[in-house]
């Protein structure tokens, strides 16, 4: 089965290393709390993972393919500015920085030592002589290497025997090892690019193999190159993508990925989304291997605890540079199967392949992925931050393309920490009621802020608050979000972070003893229980359990929530035993210009305090503190101002309320025009008393876009005291 990767997994940038670790292979000291586990250590599935490995690229491109021709990555007709850097002749300690030899060096503390060539050619034949002679890849990718065979001794690649998955014998066999066919373009400057591309068989990304077709020899008939893949193969396909740079970090990248199916396996290999691996897959930070590759290829041992029904506490255990030393943990999964762990890695970005963070630089921590199975395709990041229910309150049009029209937009809500889902994850979704398949959050309104992002940059490959540390997030427990007790099993597991010092991470590990480790971070919202809140009131609460109904750290015996008005200070307004708050004492408008700012931390009964939580902003109060101003209480005095409020729910489909207030009897316009300026609906028009209001706008029959509220108040002589215009929109 042939394996293919999808283009967008080419936006991967890296950038040259400006120094090599001394990276040596090391584990833990004894510790009789891990316990190695080389069991599933496999090595390399189709090409060996241990040893010398020699290889050929061979830069390939059309004479007439007029794609980018002055771009000076590659110039049409010439060679790669990096050619000669793709892969060292003779293998070295210290590579050259960010080629092939320096990435595996480093990835594998040098047990794979690849060194090899890079060639350029032109195809004999111009592309539109290829597509009137209907050829396809294998056929095209054949005659270009019997072109290069006039020149290359192909018996330099030939230094091992297949003999079955995991069985390779350091031999000459006749059968090439590895060719990387690295294309420039396909078909970018044509109008019907894509169908040339399909009739090609030239999709842009990559194969990990040559092609379909049968082998041929070379050498004068003395060795083959084999078309496949597996033990069928004797290379991989990698070409650039349209629009893009031409640059080394791309294609080389892919080329990486494409040759990690040969050690690894098939697409059941591919790590989930936003997770960084040789063979990561679509929404990856980087291709950075990570830990269950590692120990699969057997170029490092896990300190396992896979012993979770004994209590213990292993303290100070630490954790350096995941990268630079190999060392990482896993944890068995409470209720988990057999092969099912949590993977702890330290990353410090001491490398230049390492990112685990795509979005911001400065993200290094202990990142915790999840193993669910025994194939890479079940190993995801389980971000600190925390997993939590999204709802899409409307969609946008797909900045990618048309297929599909539009994409969700999706709204953080409250906190779920075994059922929800982390940013950095596929989330299930319902439109209208309807259950939407799983998606990547392309559009997403910012918890704090309020404010729409969109792609570029995704979330999902980092935003800064994926990691564990000693200031964001220190504890990883059965209470906290993300919850270890995914499996509500009776074994408790979890750690602390005491330090991070020097790049090393410093942790206590607890085994069924979490109840010792600090609270951990509370989540601060609006009081879900609290319904009705009196208008312009704002009322709280803190610690998951209000939202997921889940138990929290039963020994959380206090309380400390802190206010900052706009850029002022922090001030501590509640302190006490009770998780919930209420306030009256000034108007929390989420209208006003003014933001206004909440934190809380948490305090056990052994004194010791949980970090601080996230920041709650009032003006993300937009949909739920109106929601709650609509079904609550509104106050029987009389305004002191004028007001037009933003419509809730917005967007909407098709029907929402409009709020207003009316310091003094008087006439009332309030209508709705669509973006032309013509009026669509008059929502009152006549005489008003002074107070709170509301009217409800219908907009059945009007089509999906931009509309505006104007609300214009005349006084007992007439004289228009007040206009206000709003934006509503209406997604359906």
């Amino acid at each position: 089965m042939h394996s293919r990767t999808t283009v967008l997994l080419l936006g991967l940038a890296l950038f040259y290393c400006l120094s090599v670790q001394a990276q040596t292979l090391e584990t833990m000291p004894c510790n009789t709390d891990f316990v190695a586990s080389p069991s599933t250590q496999r090595g390399g599935r189709y090409i060996t993972a241990q040893g010398a490995l020699n290889v050929l690229f061979v830069y390939v491109q059309f004479p007439d393919n007029d794609y980018a021709p002055t771009n000076p990555n590659w110039p049409k007709g010439g060679a790669p500015s990096y050619s000669n850097q793709t892969v060292d002749q003779v293998w070295s300690p210290t590579p050259t920085p960010g080629g092939f030899t320096d990435y595996f060096n480093q990835m594998s503390f040098s047990a794979l030592r690849i060194t090899g060539r890079s060639d350029t050619i032109t195809t004999p034949h111009t592309r539109a002589w290829y597509l009137q002679n209907n050829w396809r890849r294998p056929a095209i990718q054949k005659e270009i290497l019997q072109e290069l065979d006039a020149r290359i001794d192909f018996s330099e690649f030939d230094h091992w025997r297949f003999n079955s998955e995991y069985n390779l014998t350091n031999t000459p066999d006749h059968v090439v090892d590895m060719i990387f066919m690295m294309w420039r373009d396909i078909a970018s400057d044509l109008p019907n690019w894509q169908q040339v591309q399909s009739q090609l068989d030239l999709v842009p990304g990559g194969e990990a193999s040559l092609g379909y077709g049968n082998q041929f020899t070379v050498d004068n008939g003395v060795d083959t190159i084999r078309m496949g893949y597996s033990g069928n193969g004797s290379g991989v396909t990698v070409i650039f993508g349209r629009n893009s740079g031409l640059d080394a970090w791309t294609i080389w990248s892919t080329a990486r990925h494409e040759f990690g199916h040969w050690l690894l396996g098939g697409n059941e290999y591919h790590t989930q989304l936003g997770t960084w691996g040789l063979l990561s897959g679509f929404g990856a930070p980087s291709g950075c291997i990570n830990s269950f590759e590692r120990e699969r290829l057997a170029w490092i041992n896990f300190n396992t605890i896979d012993s979770i029904s004994t209590p213990r506490t292993i303290t100070n255990a630490t954790l350096p540079d995941f990268v630079a030393t190999g060392i990482a943990y896993r944890i068995k999964i409470p209720g988990g199967g057999t092969d099912e762990w949590y993977l702890l890695e330290n990353h410090q970005r001491t490398s230049v392949f390492d990112i685990p963070d795509n979005n911001v630089p400065t993200a290094k921590g202990l990142f915790v992925l999840r193993q669910g199975a025994s194939t890479g395709s079940t190993v995801g990041v389980i971000s600190a931050q925390g997993r939590f229910t999204w709802t899409v309150p409307y969609q946008l049009p797909n900045i990618y393309g048309s297929n599909p029209p539009n994409l969700p937009v999706f709204q953080r809500e409250g906190p779920s920490r075994v059922s929800g889902y982390t940013k950095r994850q596929n989330v299930l979704w319902t439109w209208q009621g309807v259950p939407q398949p799983a998606a990547a959050i392309h559009y997403h309104l910012d918890y704090v802020t309020g404010l729409l992002h969109q792609a570029p940059p995704t979330i999902y490959t980092g935003d800064g608050q994926d990691q564990f540390d000693i200031n964001y997030n220190t504890v990883f427990s059965p209470a906290s979000n993300p919850s270890t007790n995914i499996y509500a099993n009776a074994n408790k597991v979890g750690f602390e972070i005491t330090s991070m010092a020097n790049g090393v991470c410093t942790m206590n590990i607890h085994i069924n003893t979490v109840e010792a480790a600090s609270p951990s971070k509370p989540a601060l919202g609006l009081n879900p229980g609290d319904l009705p809140c009196y208008y312009g009131w704002i009322c709280l609460a803190w610690g998951a359990d209000f939202w997921d109904g889940l138990p929290i750290e039963s020994d959380v015996s206090w309380s400390e929530l802190q206010r900052k008005i706009g850029t002022g200070p922090w001030v501590t307004v509640y302190a006490g035993p009770y998780r919930t708050w209420s306030d009256g004492s000034i108007t929390y408008d989420p209208n006003g210009s003014t933001p206004v700012y909440f934190r809380v931390r948490v305090r056990d009964t052994q004194n010791k305090w949980s970090v601080w939580s996230e920041l709650f902003n009032t003006k993300m109060m937009d949909i739920a503190w109106q929601e709650k101003a609509f079904h609550g209480n509104i106050p029987d005095e009389t305004p002191s101002t004028f007001e037009l409020s933003q419509n809730y729910p917005n967007p909407f489909n098709p029907t929402t309320t409009i709020k207003y207030q009316l310091p003094e009897d008087g006439f009332v316009n309030l209508k709705v025009f669509n973006v032309l300026g013509q009026e669509v609906a008059a929502l009152v028009s006549g005489g008003v008393s002074a107070g709170y209001h509301s009217a409800s706008f219908d907009a059945n029959g009007l089509s999906s876009g931009v509309y505006f509220a104007r609300l214009t108040a005349s006084n007992s002589l007439g004289r228009v005291v007040f206009t206000k215009t709003m934006k509503l929109l209406l997604a359906r």
